[in-house]
């Protein structure tokens, strides 16, 4: 028996794996990454990252992700140079968080990360531990 063509056009979109949407979602609000950059970055629809952010609630970044967004640049580099300077960072992450920070205080952040082994330090270069944006919601 002869089976009837296929209409590709018809048959649902594979979905994108939630690992991936929930990194987008968390990328996302990050201050200053738009959903439509992080959509972009990880091959995920909008409305997929809408559904997951309102899922996610109220749930905001950590100081963690706030630092990690900065060091790594949102997510496009897994190592680098320490800032000789703290000053910038201490400024964005004021602005964010609207906390006073100091360079002072943003360099014992970073030290930190190290501490809870989010990143490894050596000399004036940081290796990023785990992947971020993290895939735990």
């Amino acid at each position: 028996m002869d089976q009837p063509p296929v209409d590709h056009a018809l048959m649902a979109k594979p979905r994108s794996p939630r690992t991936l949407l929930v990194k987008a979602a968390w990328l996302s609000a990050i201050p200053g990454v738009t959903i439509a950059e992080a959509c972009e970055r990880y091959g995920v629809s909008r409305s997929a990252v809408a559904r997951v952010k309102k899922s996610l609630g109220d749930a905001r970044p950590s100081l963690d992700d706030l630092l990690l967004a900065a060091l790594t640049s949102n997510g496009m580099h897994e190592q680098g140079e320490l800032p000789g300077d703290y000053s910038s960072l201490a400024s964005w992450l004021d602005y964010v968080e609207h906390d006073g920070c100091t360079p002072e205080q943003a360099r014992a952040r970073v030290c930190r990360l190290a501490e809870r082994g989010l990143i490894e330090i050596q000399g004036t270069a940081w290796r990023l531990r785990a992947p971020w944006p993290s895939e735990a919601e």
